[in-house]
């Protein structure tokens, strides 16, 4: 049986756990409980995704790369617009949505385990954000690794925050966010900012950001067992990304 036939079947029992503990989490509410979806979505990752990242702990890039990737095919949100655009040399897109106020401004850095991610892959994600935030994203393709490791992907986003202030628009009216490793990257963004004497934005949002390359924190050790990635898959993305240093 392929991997993908195994995908599929390993998905009804996905849904069949997530309903379970979702009922019973139901019967205990807390305000952080995940919906049904996100309940049956983390089930089938856990599932599928997380025993394939232990037995890879050197991925197949170009096909990892090219499954995220398909996120591009996924319609975008009414009243969004895309258009492509050069923020400090790094390849970007602006989306822009009826909902904006005033001058406000999302810069979005997308993850993938400082590896993979583009464009195309977070363009909804980012479309919906904008929406949700009632702000004009800027999106910027940064560099990953291992072709590009350590600092370059740091480097396209400091360069991308740099170009979006020389634009005119106001600090206090960017949203700087980010998830996995666009999480951590914003964080390493706002410090280097800060370093070179750039004025800060008016807010950061983190999105479960990659901040330890030990993995050995308190979250990493609490939920070693149930992380969506292996740990040994973690390690092989600080490796590449870092390289060296």
């Amino acid at each position: 049986m392929t991997r993908r036939r195994l995908q599929l079947a390993a998905l009804p029992f996905a849904v069949l756990a997530a309903i379970v503990a979702w009922l019973m989490r139901r019967r205990h509410r807390r305000e952080d409980a995940p919906s049904l979806v996100g309940a049956v979505i983390a089930s089938w990752v856990r599932m599928v995704f997380r025993p394939f990242t232990a037995r890879s702990s050197d991925p197949d890039l170009d096909r990892l790369r090219r499954g995220i990737d398909r996120g591009r095919f996924i319609r975008l949100p009414s009243g969004v617009t895309v258009k492509s655009a050069t923020a400090g040399e790094v390849p970007a897109e602006w989306l822009k949505t009826d909902r904006q106020v005033g001058d406000r401004h999302l810069l979005y850095l997308h993850g993938g385990a400082f590896m993979m991610g583009s464009l195309g892959s977070h363009r909804h994600w980012v479309a919906s954000l904008a929406r949700a935030f009632h702000a004009r994203a800027l999106h910027p393709q940064y560099r990953v690794a291992p072709e590009d490791p350590y600092p370059a992907s740091l480097d396209d986003c400091l360069a991308s925050y740099r170009w979006l202030l020389e634009s005119g628009v106001d600090p206090r009216q960017v949203i700087v966010a980010g998830e996995s490793a666009g999480g951590g990257l914003v964080i390493s963004t706002l410090l280097r900012a800060r370093e070179e004497g750039l004025p800060l934005p008016g807010a950061a949002i983190c999105i479960s950001g990659v901040f330890d390359f030990t993995f050995s924190g308190p979250s990493h050790i609490r939920n070693s067992r149930t992380d969506y990635i292996e740990v040994r898959g973690l390690h092989s993305m600080a490796l590449h990304y870092l390289a060296g240093h």
